[in-house]
This record gives C-alpha cells, structure tokens and sequence, in this order.
C-alpha cells in the first residue's frame, strides 16, 4: 500500500500540481490544483475510529470521476477508499458542487475482506461471464 498525503501525516509534502491555501485546524488542511479543484483533507474522529476524510470541489460544476480518483491516489493513496450515500433524511448537502471519500486512518479495509469486483459481483458475475470491462457493475 502506497500512503498518500494522509496515511501517515497531515505533515507530508503537498502533492504535485496542488497549493497549499491554508491549515485552519491541526488536522485538516485546505488544497487547490492548478485545474481549479479544491480538496480538503482532514483526520476525523468517528465513534473512537480514525477516519481520512478528503472533499473535492469545483466552483461551478460537480468534479469528474477521473478528479476524484486523482485526488485519491494523491490525498488518500493506493488503498480502499469509499464514497456514503446516507438515506434522504440524514443528506447534508453544503454545496452542490462537492465529492466526498473517506478511508481508514490506519489504511485497512474497510468491509474487511468482503471484497466486491466485477468477477466476484453476484450480479454481473454471471452476467459478464466474469470478464468485467466497462460494462460492468
């Protein structure tokens, strides 16, 4: 597992192609990428758990996929990160225009071992055949 800004420090190096704007706290620090994203990464404490906490924004549009997964490889790192759809009434929407992930503070997974692929899916599994590709879940 490779750390990114986060696995190990909010002291790393800021990541290639990112400004630090500022550190209004002592664990979250505030990012924007030459691109135009923003990103806040934070250490969070959740029920006694340490969670990685890094939110990306644009000014006036929702960010691509491809914007979340860089700002994870960069902020978060090479390990299992996710993404909460809480149910409507727990919905805390600030701005529109935001992702959020969250990863483990000490990089592990978290469904611990219930891992989910395309080729183990018991929904596309058997529909692709187990192939996966761009068609799949």
């Amino acid at each position: 597992m490779r750390p990114g800004l986060l696995m190990s420090s909010l002291a790393l190096p800021v990541p290639h192609g990112f400004k630090e704007i500022d550190r209004p706290f002592p664990d979250v620090r505030r990012f924007v990428s030459l691109g135009g994203l923003r990103v806040i990464a934070a250490k969070e404490d959740h029920g006694g758990q340490r969670i990685l906490h890094v939110s990306v924004s644009l000014p006036s549009s929702l960010p691509t996929w491809a914007d979340l997964k860089h700002v994870k490889e960069q902020f978060i790192g090479d390990c299992f990160a996710f993404q909460v759809l809480p149910p409507q009434a727990e919905y805390i929407n600030v701005n529109p225009n935001v992702l959020h992930l969250w990863a483990l503070a000490d990089g592990s997974d978290v469904f611990r071992g219930a891992r989910v692929s395309p080729a183990r899916c018991q929904t596309c599994g058997p529909v692709y055949g187990g192939r996966g590709g761009r068609d799949a879940c």
